[in-house]
């Protein structure tokens, strides 16, 4: 009898987990943050708006992580990809807005991979574009199954290389 695989999962003491790593990284800067930690359907499963972050921070924060999760790339690669080709910049954010309400094209957002399935993303807003990106990773580290990214996010650390 043939059998489904087993799919890695975001649960619950993970999200936790990503959220309080996140939270702790956002006080170290100071600024006002919001964090948001979405599934792989880009189903919000945590979100935490700090005291005294701006209102706005919330559906950009959800919007990062939307994105990501949606596809598997960080924020920061999405503006760019926008930025180096003039079509694609006029073009991406529209198609990316009609398909995912509110996607967000700067950087914050990471996405949640593990084994090349991603299992969700977190967006981070409330910094500049580099302290949105160091709570997002951050908060992707807490997860050490899953791919890291570096600074540039040319390319995903996959996790079973031990970097």
């Amino acid at each position: 009898m043939a059998k489904l695989p087993l799919k890695p999962r975001l649960i619950a003491p993970v999200v936790e987990e990503v959220m309080a790593v996140a939270r702790r990284s956002a006080a170290l800067h100071g600024e006002s943050f919001t964090i948001a930690i979405v599934d792989e359907t880009t189903t919000p499963r945590a979100l935490f708006r700090m005291d005294s972050a701006d209102i706005l921070t919330v559906d950009l924060a959800l919007g990062k992580a939307r994105l990501v999760a949606s596809n598997g790339m960080p924020s920061r690669l999405w503006r760019k990809i926008a930025a180096d080709d003039p079509y694609l910049g006029l073009t991406v954010p529209t198609a990316l807005d009609r398909v995912l309400q509110g996607a967000v094209l700067f950087g914050g957002g990471y996405p949640f991979k593990v084994d090349g399935t991603i299992v969700g993303g977190i967006g981070v807003s409330g910094g500049n574009e580099t302290e949105d990106d160091e709570v997002a990773r951050a908060g992707l580290a807490a997860i050490p199954e899953a791919d890291q990214f570096t600074k540039d996010d040319a390319a995903p650390l996959k996790a079973s290389d031990g970097n």
